[in-house]
């Protein structure tokens, strides 16, 4: 059952972008390895010592697909590279470990640019949710080294790239 807000209204490009506003634009680059520091160190106490302690486990991590409007706020943000470095660092330490399946959903290009499957830039669809456990179920999407998410990311950074933001942005909704 969902929350009363959570219907199928809710799921449509219309609603997403009357209620999206776009971060502000920043003046310089973010450095690439501007959010590692953090990570590394949620990481160390939160994932890792989990993963570690119980080797038994077998544990499922995914990227979620967040929408187009998201990676927009990244653009303006000038974190792109800082971004992608995130989904590297931690893969990198994931890989290290045999009891830990990687799944990437960001460069799925028929989720993230229709906004018809959020109700707002980062919440999507529970069909979207189905397929990921059906994924998971499967291995479609899984990264299982570094060349994988290499490859991931090289695709993830061409729907960007090909992404007209500036026809999205031009209609009134």
């Amino acid at each position: 059952v969902y929350a009363s807000w959570w219907t199928e209204d809710y799921y449509n490009k219309q609603w997403v972008m009357h209620n999206y506003v776009a971060a502000k634009p920043a003046k310089e680059e973010a450095e690439r390895d501007k959010f590692v520091e953090n990570i590394k160190a949620n990481m160390d106490i939160n994932i890792c010592p989990y993963i570690e302690a119980n080797p038994d486990t077998e544990f499922y991590v995914f990227y979620p697909p967040y929408s187009i409007l998201y990676w927009n706020d990244v653009l303006q943000e000038k974190q792109l590279e800082a971004v992608l470095r995130e989904y590297e660092y931690i893969s990198e330490r994931l890989f290290a470990y045999d009891n830990v399946k990687v799944f990437f959903f960001p460069n799925l290009e028929w989720i993230i640019c229709d906004l018809d499957n959020y109700a707002d830039y980062s919440h999507y669809h529970p069909d979207i949710n189905r397929y990921m456990t059906e994924c998971f179920a499967n291995g479609e999407c899984e990264v299982k080294d570094s060349a994988d998410m290499a490859q991931a990311l090289r695709e993830m950074r061409g729907v960007i790239e090909r992404f007209d933001f500036e026809e999205l942005f031009s209609v009134e909704y």
